[in-house]
């Protein structure tokens, strides 16, 4: 598929000319637990080891890869919810061509 749009496609609707709100919900839904998680492994649980604080900062990492821009397709988010929804879809074609039976004479 190829599309075609303004650069200013969109740009009237969205959050900072690039976000809508479920992307900022989204995100900042993320960012609260990431930092809830770090707050409490480190001032409740004790524990400061690089590698868990690494690994309590992914969700928050990941949502925002996801609310990056993305050509035509507004964001990662929205270009998987399409290849998703094409990979879900029903892919049987009815074929209506010209059935053309010739019997050769010699």
């Amino acid at each position: 598929m190829t599309f075609y749009s303004p650069n200013n496609f969109k740009n009237g609707r969205l959050i900072f000319n690039r976000y809508r709100k479920t992307d900022l919900l989204i995100f900042s839904v993320a960012l609260v637990f990431s930092l809830s998680a770090i707050i409490i492994s480190i001032n409740v649980l004790k524990i400061y080891h690089p590698a868990i604080l690494v690994l309590e900062s992914i969700p928050a990492g990941f949502a925002l890869f996801l609310i990056q821009p993305l050509n035509v397709y507004h964001n990662f988010l929205l270009y998987g919810i399409c290849v998703k929804s094409y990979l879900k879809r029903q892919k049987k074609y009815k074929w209506e061509g010209i059935y053309n039976y010739e019997i050769k004479k010699e």
